[in-house]
């Protein structure tokens, strides 16, 4: 009996000690949020325009044709509920700031608290955005709360040595960039957009919807009372695409 307790204290003991080191890997590997909230708690101070939202901006806003002192905060596939509390938190430590443009993707209305389909999101903003929806103390541990995923980024970074973030030094983010992608990216086009209307789809009594409406008049009620001019940025609707 005491043989067996001490294999499996040494077994767990060694288990507990590889998922430290793993996670510990997996903090290491560049990603957007990470290098974002870095971005943007360095500029505080000469912040004058700040660009928040989902990939319409993330991807489609290049602050260097903008003023000086423009920076894009802006992760695609974010919630209204992080861009709310991004902004919340930032813009009472920014006393130059005067634009804030968000940029609304179409789904971004139906996608919140949508956990099913977006852990990775929860988790990610916690752990590297120090933002938590729901104080799952779980989600501090990245390896236990995405499984794969994590296994799938530690084995790009560290096995393959391909990039896992190509934001520049004012936010941007290239890697929706036409060179970076494979001749074939087209062809996911349509169930691209076939998975964006399914929330939409089941918020059938428009819940989510009043919602993430509300947080937007929270948000413009926020920027008016600090003299800040709020700029939406929104693409055209697309309708559904079918095969």
């Amino acid at each position: 009996m005491k043989n067996f307790l001490k294999y499996v204290g040494v077994f767990s003991a060694s288990l507990i000690l590889l998922i430290i080191g793993v996670e510990y890997m997996l903090r290491q590997v560049p990603n957007a949020l990470a290098f974002k909230k870095e971005l943007i708690e360095k500029h505080t101070q000469d912040t004058k325009n700040l660009i928040i939202g989902s990939s319409v901006v993330n991807c489609g806003i290049n602050p260097a044709y903008l003023a000086d002192s423009t920076y894009n905060l802006a992760i695609s596939g974010e919630w209204f509920r992080f861009n709310q509390i991004l902004l919340e938190k930032y813009i009472q430590q920014m006393p130059q700031l005067k634009n804030v443009f968000w940029g609304i993707c179409f789904h971004s209305l139906w996608s919140d608290d949508n956990e099913n389909t977006d852990i990775s999101s929860i988790v990610n903003h916690q752990i590297y955005m120090g933002i938590s929806r729901n104080h799952n103390k779980l989600h501090n541990i990245e390896l236990l709360s995405l499984g794969s995923l994590c296994m799938r980024k530690w084995s790009k970074y560290y096995i393959q040595r391909r990039p896992t973030m190509r934001c520049d030094s004012l936010g941007v983010d290239h890697s929706y960039d036409s060179k970076f992608k494979d001749n074939n990216w087209l062809e996911d086009i349509p169930d691209l957009v076939a998975d964006q209307h399914k929330p939409m789809l089941a918020d059938t009594n428009g819940d989510l919807y009043h919602e993430n409406i509300s947080r937007m008049h929270q948000i413009a009620q926020v920027c008016k009372s600090k003299g800040i001019t709020l700029y939406l940025v929104m693409p055209p609707y697309i309708p559904l695409i079918s095969n």
